[in-house]
């Protein structure tokens, strides 16, 4: 079954003791991620995470000091969303950048964590 990108099915966070650059250094390369870019907000000058392509969007946001949330939303299969999401989560385990996704389908319901729990 299809998931289209019309809202978010993944939905995670990452932990940036070292700010978003090491980040978007470690995922730009991701295969899927077609446009990968750090907006700094003029309003309070936070850092976002932005990884965008006909298939991906995905968008970070400030939680506490050092942990954003990472939520985004791919188009396909399940299978394609969990392959995405897995490359992602390699880019960021080999950067040694600490993280969690959750993956949900069309009915909200959690399919797959990654990297998995326990």
């Amino acid at each position: 079954m299809d998931i289209f990108l019309d809202g978010n099915n993944v939905y995670g966070h990452i932990l940036i003791p070292d700010g978003l650059a090491p980040v978007l250094h470690a995922v730009r390369d991701v295969q899927g991620v077609g446009k990968a870019s750090i907006y700094l907000s003029g309003f309070d000058e936070s850092e976002s995470l932005i990884l965008s392509s006909e298939l991906i969007d995905f968008r970070s946001e400030p939680l506490e000091p050092g942990r954003q949330m990472l939520n985004g939303g791919v188009a396909g299969t399940i299978d394609k969303v969990v392959a995405f999401v897995a490359g992602l989560s390699r880019a960021l385990s080999d950067a040694e950048i600490e993280h969690h996704f959750e993956i949900y389908d069309e009915k909200k319901r959690l399919i797959r964590e990654i990297p998995c729990p326990g």
